[in-house]
């Protein structure tokens, strides 16, 4: 809730100009987000395809260490 205040805050006090600023960088930080959870869950979703039960096998030498 904090956030949301500081932000509608800054918003108001906020110039057209660095009103553009922050929904660009906003836009900006949302699609590498989203890039970066699509690539995660996607070579998630192929080492769990390929590798199987061999995922789970492979921690436990990190843990054993």
């Amino acid at each position: 809730m904090m956030v949301v205040m500081v932000m509608m805050a800054a918003m108001e006090k906020a110039v057209e100009e660095s009103m553009v600023v922050i929904m660009v960088s906003m836009v900006v930080v949302v699609m590498i987000v989203v890039d970066h959870y699509l690539k995660y869950s996607y070579i998630q979703q192929k080492i769990i395809s390929s590798a199987g039960r061999f995922k789970v096998v492979s921690f436990v030498p990190v843990v054993d260490e």
